[in-house]
């Protein structure tokens, strides 16, 4: 048992315990299913819009299919990696799991929730935050302007 596969929070207590599983397999598929949809987009735009061959009305349109299932996917890996924030950093998220999914159908929260599910998620993988003395100095390239009273006047 390595150090991420113990058990954590409310899991202590309770089966089934939080494993960390890897999101490389869900994010694949997601990748591949956004590409796919895209590849199939440009196609249809090429091949005549609405006129093309694959939106006749006989059959199921293959862009809402593929649509359909990239939402679906996207949202088993977000679940997975919010999990996976759970057991890497323990009770510091502020929306429980549930939320991970739940969010993206409340009506108005969706433009911000998701949003700071995501930010939990980066702060529990994410690199420590940084103490004041371990900043570096920062050049600046760009050359400073002027303050406006500075300015030459503009008139004769």
């Amino acid at each position: 048992m390595d150090s991420y596969n113990v058990p954590v929070g409310p899991a202590a207590g309770r089966a089934p315990r939080y494993r960390f599983r890897k999101p490389n397999g869900p994010a694949l598929v997601v990748q591949s299913l956004i590409a796919t949809s895209a590849i199939t987009d440009v196609y249809i735009i090429a091949t005549g819009g609405k006129d093309s061959p694959w939106l006749a009305e006989d059959m199921v349109p293959l862009p809402a299919v593929l649509q359909v299932s990239c939402w679906i996917s996207f949202l088993v890996w977000f679940h997975r990696v919010r999990r996976n924030a759970e057991v890497l950093a323990p009770g510091s998220h502020k929306y429980t799991r549930g939320f991970a999914v739940g969010a993206w159908i409340i009506p108005l929260a969706m433009w911000w929730l998701p949003r700071r599910i995501t930010l939990d998620i980066h702060r529990a993988g994410g690199p420590a935050p940084r103490r004041p003395s371990d900043q570096r100095l920062v050049v600046r390239l760009a050359p400073q302007r002027p303050a406006l009273g500075r300015l030459p006047p503009l008139g004769p």
